[in-house]
């Protein structure tokens, strides 16, 4: 008799705690709900956001918002994201200081597109861009300085791209990276950046080969010969390093790894501005170094 109640009495607080549980788990989605509402309503005009269902995990402190449309514009496709999961957000700043998410199912068709990248990505065959993404930033006011210690892009068919970097000296003002004073604000102290390609390097190659009357080896090569004769001015092992690299991932483009550590922090507008009037003193400046990584 008293081990029946024992059982009785365990049952009824599982149910208790899995009741409370659900209860709290859907007004917490109820709650997170109207706040997705409040700030898609501070979007710029033309831009529209739906979303299906909003799910909360408590114990993972997570948020998931299913089957999102994004309109950018009128004229533009719709963006497609099957699941958005926001792992980690700065709730008290208007800009948050630190977010951790993740694009899962991304889809959108090119045909109709004005942005220049969707027109060249169809020059080259490309009809829809499926894939992945995945962001982790973190912004230190005490430091005024941004850090990326991850962010992702997998696109089916055209590549992945794994950036991870740090720019001291950041005035958190606007959307920083909508922001054309992105420029006068931030200066390049470290990047790496990892690109596996998945598709894109061959149609680039045959597509612009063809054009010339070439075959893709041929322009290829001609690519690597004019880059070690702009490299030879400079003796430098970075730069002789890198053109090696860069014959070896052209001769089969599998993945290839970006590192820019310059000796001590470069504003990006002058170095925009040496890139456009002088490549190679740029990439010595910033201690650029292409290799071919070992295992990835």
């Amino acid at each position: 008799m008293r081990r029946r109640l024992w059982v009785w009495l365990v049952l009824a607080v599982l149910v208790v705690a899995l009741a409370g549980y659900l209860g709290v788990r859907t007004w917490m989605e109820y709650r997170m709900a109207a706040v997705v509402d409040r700030q898609l309503a501070l979007l710029p005009g033309p831009v529209e956001v739906t979303y299906g269902n909003v799910r909360v995990k408590l114990f993972q402190r997570s948020l998931r918002l299913d089957d999102l449309t994004i309109t950018l514009s009128p004229e533009e496709p719709p963006i497609r994201i099957g699941a958005l999961v926001l792992h980690n957000i700065d709730r008290y700043n208007p800009i948050p200081h630190y977010l951790e998410l993740e694009i899962r199912g991304l889809d959108q068709r090119l045909a109709g597109s004005r942005v220049p990248l969707a027109g060249m990505l169809q020059n080259h065959g490309y009809e829809r861009l499926r894939g992945s993404a995945f962001l982790y930033y973190r912004y230190l006011p005490e430091r005024r300085r941004l850090e990326l210690p991850r962010l992702r892009i997998d696109i089916e068919d055209v590549g992945e791209i794994v950036l991870e970097g740090a720019w001291p000296q950041v005035q958190p003002v606007g959307l920083p990276m909508m922001d054309w004073r992105v420029l006068d604000t931030l200066a390049l102290e470290r990047l790496e950046l990892t690109y596996r390609d998945r598709g894109l390097v061959p149609r680039l190659l045959y597509r612009a080969a063809t054009r010339q009357g070439m075959l893709p080896t041929s322009l290829a090569a001609n690519i690597i010969a004019e880059m070690e004769w702009s490299a030879a001015d400079y003796d430098d092992e970075r730069l002789d390093a890198s053109v090696r690299a860069l014959r070896l991932f052209l001769a089969d483009p599998e993945s290839v790894r970006l590192e820019l550590e310059p000796g001590e922090p470069k504003p990006l507008g002058d170095l925009r501005d040496l890139v456009l009037v002088d490549p190679p003193r740029a990439a010595l400046e910033l201690r650029l170094l292409l290799r071919i990584p070992v295992a990835y």
